[in-house]
């Protein structure tokens, strides 16, 4: 397994010769048996059209939408890690399940921890070319939500994320 320095020569080196990168550039530059980055992809495609459906899977139970009782659409079904294992199961029967829920609950909340820190790389980003209103305006827009979620929630041990 290639380190984290060799991917990003690679993807650095295919920026620079394109101006971009996309999926389909990085496959392409893949498939040299020489590349670092080969022995990351599936290259037996029985195995990879199996992982793609499975892909295809996922999103197609992500897509089954209900309302929530503000009248807003929201998922269904919820993916609940379980020991080693990922499943779907309905919403409805999470919220009942202690363990189940508490599960959602972090994944939710490092997720908006996720997306906190991509916004505030925008800040600061935004600071060296001008354009840092908007990021800092949806900034506050996601500090407001994170302080809304963990006033809702009834696990305490997620109160502990809580940033200042």
């Amino acid at each position: 397994m290639p380190s984290s320095m060799q991917v990003e020569v690679v993807l650095d080196e295919l920026n620079e010769a394109h101006g971009h990168l996309t999926p389909d550039l990085v496959v392409q530059a893949a498939q040299d048996e020489q590349s670092p980055i080969h022995s990351i992809f599936e290259w037996d495609d029985g195995k990879a059209a199996h992982q793609h459906r499975l892909w295809q899977a996922r999103r197609l139970i992500r897509s089954v939408q209900i309302e929530r009782p503000d009248g807003k659409p929201m998922p269904k079904y919820l993916s609940v890690k379980i020991d080693h294992d990922r499943q779907y199961e309905e919403a409805s029967i999470v919220v009942l399940d202690r363990d189940k829920w508490a599960v959602v609950l972090e994944e939710t909340a490092s997720a908006l921890e996720d997306l906190e820190g991509r916004i505030e790389t925008l800040v600061q980003l935004g600071n060296t070319t001008g354009r840092r209103g908007l990021a800092q305006a949806l900034q506050a827009d996601v500090a407001a939500a994170r302080e809304r979620f963990l006033g809702d929630v009834e696990a305490p041990e997620l109160h502990s994320i809580r940033t200042d």
